[in-house]
């Protein structure tokens, strides 16, 4: 046992913040396809997954201190990225300054995924205020979703509350401009054909101190899911070199 635990300390803890509507099993294929040197810990987020019963956030910031509660016990000293796509984009952002603040090391990378920059208003009209039928409708359109969801009412019933929330405490999240940058290097990925990234994805680089690289993939929001071998081969490349 504990020489498993100092193993485990040796990698590099990988922190994967879902989408709107995920749930931390979005991320449970990655095991596989990740250098060995990196251990992968999927955040579960209230209101849904084995935490299905608790109640959705009210806020990013809320959010934001839950995820910290789950993260605490992994971040001690050693070295460590966050991972975002969409929504995880944003709560990884966010993570970085909550993290700072409260004096823990820095991350070695964020990678950011289909997530405009934080400043940059993303859509002329609010998802959470839709009604059912045209929320589903511009949903099914942006793909990621197993179609098994909008077949069944039951399921649609259950996932439509959680998935509205995660629209409304991104869509009235309120950007705060910080005097001091990230430090670390960050990662973006994005769609050449993503309706959800309005403006220019290269003024991610305002945020960022250091190296912040651009890698651009063929599809809309969910481009990752077509690309994930080569997704995370970049993850691989950039966090296993010594």
């Amino acid at each position: 046992m504990v020489n498993t635990l100092k193993f485990d300390d040796e990698k590099v803890k990988l922190f994967c913040l879902p989408f709107a509507g995920g749930t931390a099993s979005v991320y449970a294929g990655w095991k596989r396809y990740l250098h060995q040197s990196i251990e992968l810990i999927p955040v579960e987020l209230a209101g849904r997954g084995i935490r299905i019963k608790e109640p959705c956030y009210k806020s990013v910031n809320e959010a934001i201190n839950d995820i910290y509660v789950q993260m605490k016990p992994y971040l001690s000293g050693c070295e460590y990225a966050l991972f975002g796509h969409s929504m995880g984009g944003l709560l990884a952002y966010e993570m970085y300054y909550f993290l700072k603040k409260t004096g823990h090391k820095m991350p070695k990378h964020i990678f950011i995924s289909g997530k405009a920059p934080v400043h940059m208003q993303e859509n002329d009209k609010l998802f959470h205020t839709m009604p059912d039928d045209e929320f589903i409708n511009e949903i099914y359109k942006l793909g990621g979703t197993q179609t098994q969801v909008f077949a069944e009412k039951q399921l649609l019933n259950l996932f439509l509350p959680i998935l509205r929330n995660d629209f409304k405490i991104t869509e009235t999240y309120s950007y705060l401009k910080r005097q001091e940058k990230i430090s670390c290097d960050i990662s973006i990925f994005y769609g050449s054909e993503d309706s959800m990234v309005k403006g220019d994805i290269r003024e991610w680089e305002i945020h960022s101190q250091g190296k912040c690289n651009f890698y651009e993939f063929n599809g809309g929001h969910f481009f990752i899911n077509d690309y994930l071998s080569n997704v995370i081969s970049i993850v691989n490349e950039v966090l296993s070199y010594r």
